[in-house]
């Protein structure tokens, strides 16, 4: 929804200072197993806004939290780690270790690489697209020439079978006909194998600017939490 979006665009923009979040899973009524193991621990959690621009723009929100002895936490796990209620305190000394940043960095290029394997298989898609339509192309010019040889073969037949000079010549510029429709059939062949060239070379042309792919990371935030 346009609000949805305008609400997360001015989200994303605005500047997050480090913070210590205490969530409190104990007191909240609720049972989330999960996060049973992490009472009493603390940890990191970051999220950033990660933008690929390639066959089309795409956007992810990349998060990613373990406690400080590096047992990470899924993204289901983070999720509802999020419910919870929580004190708030500014922090201005929030260093996530080192580990943290390196499995934001192999998202990235999962991503990436499922990027480059999806417009990879958009280039075959099209390509065959072209391919099959040249195939149907060449398949009825094959069967329009043999009708066209088939029609001469027999006028010609015909032409010397004839009894007088005005058969002949009228048999004469019936081939005539058919052969200038064989030679225009020939001509719009030429004519579409041109066009498929000239339609795969802008594809490829196409992709190779499009697949030269850019990206951007931006931090959103960064916290410190403890589950008590």
């Amino acid at each position: 929804h346009p609000l949805a979006q305008k609400v997360i665009s001015a989200c994303k923009n605005l500047k997050s200072e480090g913070a210590e979040l205490t969530f409190n899973l104990s007191q909240s009524g609720r049972k989330i197993t999960a996060l049973e193991p992490f009472i009493g621990k603390t940890g990191f959690l970051s999220v950033e806004h990660f933008q690929i621009r390639s066959l089309e723009i795409e956007d992810y929100i990349l998060t990613q939290a373990s406690d400080v002895h590096g047992a990470e936490l899924d993204q289901d796990m983070i999720g509802k780690l999020m419910t919870l209620p929580a004190q708030y305190k500014d922090s201005a000394n929030i260093s996530p270790p080192e580990t943290m940043a390196t499995s934001i960095r192999q998202k990235i290029s999962d991503i990436k690489q499922e990027a480059t394997l999806r417009n990879a298989s958009f280039f075959e898609d099209e390509i065959e697209k072209l391919d099959l339509w040249a195939d149907d192309k060449r398949t009825s010019l094959k069967t329009s020439l043999k009708e066209f040889d088939d029609q001469i073969k027999e006028l010609k037949k015909l032409a010397r079978n004839a009894a007088n000079l005005p058969e002949k010549l009228g048999h004469q510029k019936k081939i005539r006909t058919i052969e200038k429709k064989r030679d225009d059939a020939w001509r719009e062949y030429d004519s579409a194998s041109k066009q498929v060239d000239s339609q795969k070379d802008s594809l490829i042309d196409q992709l190779e600017k499009r697949l030269s792919q850019t990206s951007e990371l931006k931090s959103l935030f960064t916290i410190k939490w403890k589950v008590i």
